[in-house]
């Protein structure tokens, strides 16, 4: 009986594990909302990110976009619709190269003001 709950311990740590191992692409918005920042790692909840269907950094606010390294490795990209819609003051982006538009089929409105 000890074995059997021991075991089932075990798989329930290691499928917890598992799931907040778990790498997702998501931007991180500073609190004066003047920069954001996007990353493709299992850290989303300890940065407070955001999810990337949604671009609420998308302000006039925003003056820096900054693409950390970790977001070259994602490739489930296929929209940036509006994403920097409305942000005349962004004047700087940051790690461009690390943006991987391979799969990206819809750039609507990327720089639209």
């Amino acid at each position: 009986m000890k074995k059997q709950i021991f075991t089932l311990l075990l798989a329930f740590v290691a499928l917890c594990s598992a799931r907040t191992s778990a790498q997702e692409a998501y931007a991180v918005v500073s609190a004066d909302q003047s920069s954001v920042t996007f990353y493709y790692d299992n850290q989303k909840a300890a940065r407070n990110g955001v999810n990337l269907s949604y671009s609420n950094w998308a302000t006039e606010n925003l003056i820096t976009a900054t693409f950390d390294a970790s977001f070259a490795n994602y490739d489930g990209l296929t929209s940036l619709r509006n994403w920097f819609w409305e942000c005349k003051n962004l004047t700087g982006i940051v790690g461009i190269g690390n943006l991987n538009t391979s799969n990206v089929t819809d750039m609507y409105g990327l720089f639209t003001n």
